[in-house]
């Protein structure tokens, strides 16, 4: 049936369902030609979630699932974050510049008997900015490595447990280094004589660790350099993934048949295509007539 413009029906005057349909198959009303036509889901399928094609491996397992083992990796992650503070501190203590003190009877700065050679010592705020450098060095290095050597364990746990062990390495460093010296450096203030110059061993002046409460731990300054290059690192990796869970699924293309593998041929070449085999010479048949002497 035909209709015109004005009597043209629209899709309110059909129903989402219409008697009649097998299956609980529905209707939509088709715009443009004005007729009735089935619609379903065209993806549905009657494979399992996890069904993969045959020749793909298996999805790589996420972490969250095993949260005893998720667990042991981040504390192995935060216990080996902490470890670091002990080449950090060891080059902090190198390359720290140390401030040239001298003993004298009246001196105060920076305690009682001793005071700095330099009017204007620099030295001691340089320890805080070489301590800082170093501290998002070694947090943007460990970040990558956690990144590429744990992919199947990304995640805020990995993150969390990174920052961790980054505010204990920092610690660490600090009293590794600041104790690099520093034995020496009271026996010559106990015996040295007035006029004697020292060198102060590397200490942080922009920095605090205690608790609250006598409980929460308590840490400020520059130790928390290490933490804050790794939680950049990590946060910046994370944010330029391509993949949605962070964790990557590698599936190789499945095998392919021997005839589509082969090369393509220009249409003008008269070369038998890769994969194909050529026409056998024509030999001598039964059939043939036998060939004329000379």
């Amino acid at each position: 049936m035909q209709h015109g413009p004005e009597e043209r029906p629209t899709w309110r005057d059909h129903p989402a369902e219409p008697p009649g349909l097998a299956g609980g198959e529905s209707r939509a009303y088709d715009r443009v030609n004005g007729t009735d036509w089935p619609v379903g889901d065209p993806w549905a399928t009657d494979e399992p979630a996890d069904w993969v094609p045959p020749g793909w491996p298996a999805p790589v397992p996420r972490g969250p699932r095993r949260p005893l083992r998720a667990a042991l990796v981040a504390a192995a992650v935060a216990v080996g974050a902490a470890l670091l503070g002990v080449p950090y501190g060891l080059l902090w203590a190198k390359l720290a510049p140390e401030p040239v003190l001298f003993k004298v009877n009246g001196g105060y700065y920076p305690q009682s008997g001793l005071y700095p050679v330099d009017s204007q010592p620099e030295q001691f705020m340089a320890d805080d900015g070489w301590f800082m450098l170093l501290g998002v060095g070694f947090g943007v290095v460990a970040a990558i490595v956690v990144w590429l050597a744990l992919r199947r364990w990304r995640g805020p746990l990995l993150l969390f447990a990174l920052i961790v062990g980054a505010v204990a390495g920092g610690v660490l460093a600090w009293r590794l280094g600041h104790q690099l010296g520093l034995e020496e450096y009271q026996r010559l203030l106990a015996q040295a004589p007035e006029g004697t110059n020292l060198d102060l061993p590397a200490d942080l002046q922009i920095a605090h660790d205690g608790t609250w409460f006598g409980v929460i731990p308590k840490i400020s300054g520059v130790l928390l350099a290490e933490a804050f290059g790794a939680a950049l690192a990590y946060t910046l990796l994370a944010g330029w993934s391509r993949h949605p869970t962070l964790r990557p699924v590698t599936a190789p293309a499945p095998d392919l048949a021997p005839w589509d593998t082969a090369e393509p041929v220009s249409s003008g070449s008269t070369a038998p295509q890769a994969g194909t085999s050529a026409p056998a010479p024509h030999g001598p048949d039964a059939a043939d007539p036998p060939l004329a002497r000379e």
